[in-house]
């Protein structure tokens, strides 16, 4: 069987880019899948001269770009999430 391990800081998992990026790609995948009459609504409305400088599937590059964006992030060390924290007392693996 497998044993899994929770990573250091998990508290704070919602922080972690990975984690955004991942969130904000499955929402978009989610929305083309559950509506892409919108989407093509949302295109046609859009005026001839900004139509020519975006791709016409551009939200399924942005797609795929936030699942990429996820997966990177994950090996960059985010300092503000790796700072030790004060010893405020409350640890219970330092009193003794």
């Amino acid at each position: 069987m497998v044993k899994f391990k929770l990573i250091e800081e998990w508290q704070n998992f919602w922080k972690l880019w990975s984690l955004r990026f991942t969130s904000m790609g499955t929402a978009l995948l989610g929305y083309i899948v559950a509506s892409p009459d919108a989407i093509r609504n949302a295109w046609q409305s859009l005026p001839d001269d900004v139509k020519q400088y975006i791709p016409q599937n551009y939200l399924m590059y942005i797609t795929i770009g936030l699942f990429v964006l996820g997966m990177f992030s994950r090996v960059v060390k985010q300092e503000q999430l790796s700072k030790p924290k004060e010893d405020d007392g409350t640890n219970k693996d330092n009193q003794q």
